[in-house]
Parts: structure tokens; sequence; C-alpha cells
């Protein structure tokens, strides 16, 4: 008979088998990443495109919202890459962040918006991940991170030139900043990522429902001189301009196209099929309207419910703050898979939960479900484009139409990782 293994031992053996996979992930992180950034370029990213024209278009007073103002300074630059929309989109306050960027040649400022969201993504993740090496040893943290940079939202955004990484990094800050006390860092961090993209404002309703007054206050005020700030230095004009491109992201331009994830479109697409079959079915517009957001409607009432009734309680492992950022998420009414990379936020806080025992396998198995998604579309894409893939090729529309589960499982997920608490996650404890 084989004498008992010590306790010491099978330790130091899961801790040598975590050493082995955390640097066989990093090797596959490392090669994919340059993999990826081979293929990187400033003649592929087109919305950044988008954002150097809009910069360009306010150095030169003119408006980037009015379709022939945006056509004038594209044509200032033919050999860009072509852009798929008439007008700008983003935020007078997005416009302004990147106008410096349209002082240099389109090359060299690609390449430091690219740096700028590498760095964002190295900053957001330590600010996620460090606290948590109280409970969590090296080398499962390394696992982790790497996990993260594998998630292919993070490669969508740089192939794109997009700017949700910082949109990460600014939310991960602000989640960071209350739990050590910096109330005012936390205020100024979520009010800049709501007036560079808009939808973070909705966590004032979570802070305002956790009862953090002085964040709220914080974050008013930033937003009050940040948009004070917008509208002297873009003008008054360009600034109130940008509502008249709203009609335009809810419209059934960007509503119809199957890229667009965001529940809400996918509900129009589905309704418009629905009556494009059926000649006689006659639905108003404001019919269509109230049923396109049906799913949003839901998402937010599910959101304040749970939120109200844990109210009372601190949130552990930021429980209810990553619910607020998928309920933002689920709102959109456009969503890109790029969009997808703020979701980073939710998982590294059910990832540690899992690690820690203290959330359920429904909450595990969704969050996988919803961080596989992206990366099986990614790879059906290409494969349908090779000769003889007969079976990726059937199987990649239907993988497009389904892309809105990725939305929706991660939703469902953060939801049972507030709902699911075990004993010694902290969710009993009173706030104080």
């Amino acid at each position: 008979m084989s004498p008992p293994v010590s306790h010491e031992l099978v330790e130091t053996r899961r801790l040598r088998c975590r050493i082995y996979l955390a640097f066989g992930l990093w090797l596959l992180t490392l090669g994919y990443c340059w993999v990826a950034f081979s293929q990187l370029g400033a003649q592929r990213a087109c919305d950044f495109t988008i954002s150097y024209l809009q910069g360009h278009a306010l150095r030169e007073g003119r408006d980037p919202y009015a379709p022939a103002d945006f056509a004038a300074v594209r044509n200032e630059f033919p050999t860009l890459p072509a852009v798929e929309v008439d007008r700008a989109t983003d935020p007078p306050t997005f416009v302004l962040m990147v106008e410096p960027l349209s002082r240099v040649h389109y090359n060299l400022a690609y390449w430091l918006w690219v740096t700028l969201n590498v760095v964002a993504l190295a900053g957001g993740l330590f600010l996620i991940l460090k606290p948590l090496a109280r409970r969590l040893d090296h080398p499962t943290l390394w696992i982790i991170a790497a996990l993260a940079v594998l998630y292919h939202p993070v490669n969508t955004n740089w192939s794109y030139g997009q700017s949700k990484i910082i949109i990460f990094f600014l939310l991960a800050l602000t989640l960071r900043s209350m739990e050590s006390g910096h109330e005012a860092l936390a205020g100024a961090s979520l009010a800049l990522a709501a007036l560079l993209r808009a939808f973070p404002i909705l966590l004032l309703g979570y802070l305002a429902m956790q009862r953090r007054w002085r964040v709220v206050a914080y974050a008013g005020a930033a937003l009050l001189i940040g948009g004070v700030g917008t509208l002297l230095f873009v003008g008054t004009r360009i600034s109130l301009s940008f509502f008249s491109a709203l009609p335009y992201l809810t419209g059934p331009v960007l509503a119809g196209n199957l890229g667009n994830i965001a529940p809400n479109a996918v509900a129009a697409r589905i309704l418009s099929s629905i009556m494009s079959n059926r000649p006689r079915m006659i639905v108003p517009h404001f019919m269509q309207r109230m049923i396109a957001w049906t799913p949003g409607g839901l998402t937010l009432m599910l959101t304040l419910k749970v939120t109200a009734a844990k109210a009372r309680l601190r949130d552990p492992e930021w429980r209810l703050f990553s619910l607020w950022v998928t309920t933002a998420l689920m709102l959109l009414p456009v969503a890109w898979q790029y969009d997808l990379v703020v979701l980073l936020i939710p998982f590294l806080g059910i990832a540690s939960a899992v690690l820690c025992g203290h959330t359920s396998v429904r909450a595990l198995v969704a969050a996988v479900f919803s961080y596989l998604l992206p990366t099986l579309e990614w790879g059906l894409r290409h494969l349908s484009t090779m000769p003889g893939a007969r079976v990726a090729s059937l199987v990649y529309p239907v993988m497009v139409d389904f892309q809105v589960l990725a939305l929706v499982t991660a939703y469902l997920s953060t939801y049972w990782f507030v709902t699911d608490v075990r004993d010694g996650s902290g969710g009993e404890e009173p706030s104080r």
C-alpha cells in the first residue's frame, strides 16, 4: 500500500502545473499577438479613418456631423481607406480627443492610436488583476491575463482602430478608485468614459442605487466641466449638431447591418423578416419600435430589480458593477463585436469568483459561451472562404445571425453572478 501523499506535495504539484499552463498560454498569446500585429495596417483600419477625418474637419472648422462637410474632408484624402458612413457619429468630446492625431500623417497617427490602446489594455488588466493577488497565486493571474488578451474583440479593436479598450481602462479605473476610496478619481474617470462613448453614463444608476453619492457628485461635476469644455473648444454649433446624427444611428441602415449585434437591432431585423414574408401583416411604426426595444427594457427592469434587492449589501467581486456594464451594452442602439471588449470586466470577476468557489456553474458556462462565440465566428468566417470548406460556408451565416447570443449570455452570466452568491464571497455583509 502506497503512503499517503501530503497536502503540501499535492499543492506543489498543482502549482507546478499552473506554472506550466501559464507559460504555455503566454507562448500562445505572444504568437497570437505577433500574427495579429503583423496583419494590422493603417489602410485596413476603417473606423480609425473616420476618427482621423473627424479631427481634420474640426481643425478646419467644418461640421463632421454634416454629410456635406464630412464628404468635403473625405475628398481631401482620397488614398485613405473607404468608410461606410457619410458623417461622424462619435460624441463631440471624442472628436476633440482625436483632433491632435489629425495633425500628423495618417500612418503615424494610426500607430500612435494602436500604442495608446495597448497601454490602455495593459493598464486595465493591471488595475483589475493586481488586487486579486491577495487570493490568487501569480501563475493563475498570468493565466487569466493571457485569456483576456486572447479574447477576440480585443484584436477586433486593434484591427478597426476602435476606442473601446480605452473605455475598458476608464471603467476599470472607476471600479478600483471606488474600492480604494478615491471618489473624485472614480467620478472623473466615469464621466470621461461617458463623454467619450455615452453608454457608460448608465452606471450613474448603479452608483445611485448603491448610495455612492460622493462619486455621483464628482461624476456630475466632471460631466459639467467636460461638457462646458467641449462646447468651448469644439463650438456650440458643432457640438449640438451631434444630435442630428442620432437618427442615423438608430435608423434602418445600421439596424439592417448583420454586424450590428445590438438586441434591439436584431429584434427589428427579425420583425422585418416576418413582415416581408407576410405582406398582409401590418404593424404600426411605433409598435415596431416598442417590440424592438423590448429586450433592452426587460434587461433594464431585471437589473433594477436585482440591484434594489442587493442595494443594502456591499458589492463583492464587483458583481453589480459588472451587471450594469453588461446592461449598458444591451441597451446600445448599435453594437459591434469590438464593443464586447468591456465585457472583460465581468469575465475577470467571474473567473476570480470561480477559482475561489464563490459562484455557480451556470454563470461560468454562460460566460465561457459568450467568451468563445466571437472567436468561433472569426474562425468560421475564414474557413468559409477556403475552397472545399462546404460545412463552414453553410454554418457561418447561421453563426452571424446568432452573434447577439454573445451579449445575451454575457448578461445571463453576470445576472447569475449577482444572484448565485455562495458562502464566503461576502455577499451578506452590509455596506458601511
